[in-house]
């Protein structure tokens, strides 16, 4: 097996494993067998560390110790070049997590990620029944809050290990970002962030009365972002707290929603 350096004389021979996961600033590695390119490992750099974005073997060339040469070659390249460590993302859909594990780097759970279309959220049995009931009176717009409900909130969001920066101004988008204010209190809300035709959900709270308050937050962030979008978008439910796994869990299971979960995790190596 020969480890080569991937650049623009021989990139077409490497485009199908490197795919769009490709920083072209960084340095892309690539594995030769007998005459065919079998694997490639792709990084880029940030703030003196490494970034691993793509490690792929081709599926008959596995279990032959070709990522092992690859990332022996990346440490090499780094110590060299004085880099102190290596970091990357991943889910564990292909195993990573002991092949990363064999090469001594920590392993730290990231974000739950859950998608759903909006298009189906509006058209689901639990929004048409708030709607019809017109239950949703206590959900306010986020940016109708007193700054004593703010100061409130952040705390909740402190005290059930929530990021309180969320609540700062600038990371959330008043217009599809809500809470849930009953008799002046504030006992849940939904901060959410545009990108696109689509909305991230970053930040999530719900108080004893959770149901009921999980189902009007996001009524109000489907009608919101429906009303707004000419065409169909996605609600992205990003986060590690267990209330955005209940919230998934809760109408994707009641109401039959198509749906994309990921469970990403983080790895660390110190060089």
């Amino acid at each position: 097996m020969d480890i080569i350096r991937i650049g623009n004389s021989n990139i077409s021979a490497f485009s199908e494993l490197l795919g769009t996961v490709y920083d072209p600033t960084g340095v892309a590695l690539g594995a030769v067998v007998d005459g065919v390119p079998a694997g490639v490992a792709a990084i880029h750099f940030s703030g003196g560390v490494c970034i691993l974005d793509n490690l792929h073997v081709r599926a008959d060339y596995r279990r032959k110790h070709i990522a092992s040469g690859l990332m022996d070659s990346i440490e090499k390249t780094l110590i060299s070049s004085g880099i102190s460590g290596i970091m990357t993302f991943y889910n564990n859909a292909d195993g990573m997590t002991s092949f990363l594990k064999s090469f001594g780097f920590s392993i730290v759970p990231g974000d739950l990620l859950f998608s759903v279309p909006v298009s189906r959220l509006i058209e689901s049995p639990f929004i048409a029944d708030l709607l019809l009931k017109n239950t949703s009176s206590s959900v306010r717009p986020f940016s109708s809050l007193s700054g004593k409900q703010i100061r409130a909130l952040k705390n909740d969001f402190i005290k059930n290990e929530l990021a309180p920066s969320f609540c700062d101004e600038g990371n959330y988008d008043s217009d599809v970002s809500f809470a849930y204010v009953k008799d002046d209190v504030v006992s849940g809300a939904i901060l959410a962030s545009k990108r696109d035709h689509d909305v991230d959900v970053s930040a999530f709270f719900s108080g004893e009365n959770s149901r009921r308050t999980v189902l009007e937050l996001i009524t109000a962030i489907s009608i919101a972002i429906n009303d707004e979008e000419e065409e169909d978008s996605t609600i992205n439910f990003i986060g590690k707290s267990e209330s955005v796994i209940r919230l998934m869990a809760l109408f994707v299971s009641e109401n039959d929603l198509p749906s994309f979960k990921q469970e990403t995790f983080e790895a660390y190596l110190m060089l």
